[in-house]
């Protein structure tokens, strides 16, 4: 299931004033899923277009994830700069309230992208 998140951070100065913050939430979970990305050339960047505007329309925040680089899967230039071409692995991180359903269908549509020409 989730890790309890416990997060401080401390601040020293030249006067050794310590600041602590301590930050204690709930359960963290995270949905994650990997794929082959495989589609025909010609409709590449079209396929990771329509993946965006897919990622846009969920409250989770998504990332896209390829050879060790994270992407915001809802901004265009984020997922470009991963350079995501035919035969790449990438996976889908996904936390959120939709998370599950946000993964499902990114997953499906880069199984099986239908593009509107």
């Amino acid at each position: 299931m989730g890790r309890m998140a416990r997060f401080w951070l401390i601040f020293g100065s030249v006067k050794n004033i310590l600041i602590l913050l301590f930050y204690e939430g709930t359960y963290l979970t995270m949905t994650k899923e990997k794929i082959v990305f495989d589609c025909e050339d010609a409709l590449q960047m079209k396929a990771v277009a329509v993946m965006i505007q897919k990622a846009s329309q969920y409250h989770s925040t998504i990332y896209i994830v390829r050879s060790g680089r994270r992407a915001n899967a809802k901004s265009l230039l984020g997922v470009m700069s991963l350079g995501i071409e035919n035969g790449a692995e990438i996976e889908i991180e996904a936390n959120g309230d939709d998370e599950k359903e946000a993964c499902e269908a990114l997953l499906a549509h880069l199984k099986n992208p239908k593009i509107a020409v």
